[in-house]
């Protein structure tokens, strides 16, 4: 979660969403190559959000949730096939 956070946190800072997004991607790879349920990583992110949403004051809330809700777009892409 802190990680997460710390994403939202840089994607923000810089201007680069793709901060969030490319790590939103991997965490669905990582997880589903461990044989873990890749859905956990955007269950993760839906967590983030709802308390971000929550407990971030109102000017600043808009860009942060708009940034995961774009990560969560990437993450409901299909895991791409690996490459050799």
């Amino acid at each position: 979660f802190d990680s997460l956070l710390q994403h939202v946190s840089a994607a923000l800072e810089y201007d680069a969403p793709e901060l969030l997004t490319a790590q939103a991607q991997w965490l669905r790879i990582s997880f589903d190559s461990h044989g873990l349920e890749p859905t956990l990583a955007t269950r993760s992110l839906v967590s983030l959000r709802e308390e971000l949403a929550e407990r971030l004051p109102t000017p600043a809330a808009p860009a942060a949730l708009a940034l995961i809700d774009r990560a969560l777009e990437q993450a409901a892409l299909p895991i791409p096939a690996p490459t050799n």
